[in-house]
């Protein structure tokens, strides 16, 4: 069953693998604070970009 859509740019799903973007959502959502759930993905995103350089 689907729970949920993904929308984003390339540039948030191209450094954020299927997975992980799952893991993220079903924690926050698990959580009662799905509506984070958006700015924990962009975040995520960001870390692994400052890791990298």
């Amino acid at each position: 069953m689907d729970r949920c859509i993904r929308l984003g740019s390339d540039g948030l799903w191209g450094d954020l693998s299927n997975e992980e973007a799952v893991e993220i959502v079903a924690d926050y959502a698990s959580r009662g604070v799905h509506f984070r759930a958006a700015q924990a993905l962009v975040n995520r995103v960001i870390a692994k970009e400052v890791e990298t350089k």
